[in-house]
């Protein structure tokens, strides 16, 4: 069982048929080009995911380990916004376990890219206020023992 919005449904696998039918790389092309749009012209599109992710939901449910690469890559990137840590988990899935899509390398380098300047900020940010909140006694006190 796996849940879709909210509901419990039943996985169908990665069946014959469901190849066959190429559904999966329908509903993956279309979220790309939901994303892809939302990414690039911001201004003429709404600016959430809905689509994309709608994409993603119209797919036949299967479990998240018998999930393509594309499908996956493509989940990362929608839900990014909501669950960063996830995505995060399914883009360094991806790149420890090939082939994945091209694009996955350079997220994901966007990502780490990202999560360092953010550390360097924080870094920056703490280390100005604190030098500015405490005492210079206490403030030489943690910076000596660190």
């Amino acid at each position: 069982m796996t849940t879709i919005d909210g509901l419990d449904v039943r996985s169908v696998g990665n069946s014959v048929v469901l190849k066959e039918t190429c559904l999966i790389e329908a509903f993956n092309l279309k979220a790309a080009i939901e994303y892809s749009m939302k990414t690039s012209e911001p201004a003429k599109v709404d600016n959430d995911l809905s689509a994309a992710k709608e994409a993603l939901t119209d797919m036949p449910p299967r479990l998240e380990s018998e999930l393509d690469p594309v499908t996956l890559h493509n989940q990362a990137l929608c839900h990014a916004d909501e669950d960063a840590t996830g995505a995060f988990k399914k883009l360094s899935y991806l790149l420890a376990n090939p082939p994945y899509p091209p694009e996955v390398t350079s997220q994901s380098f966007s990502i780490y890219s990202f999560i360092h300047s953010l550390i360097d900020l924080l870094t920056h940010s703490l280390t100005h206020l604190l030098t500015h909140l405490l005492p210079l006694d206490i403030w030489q006190l943690a910076t000596s023992t660190l």
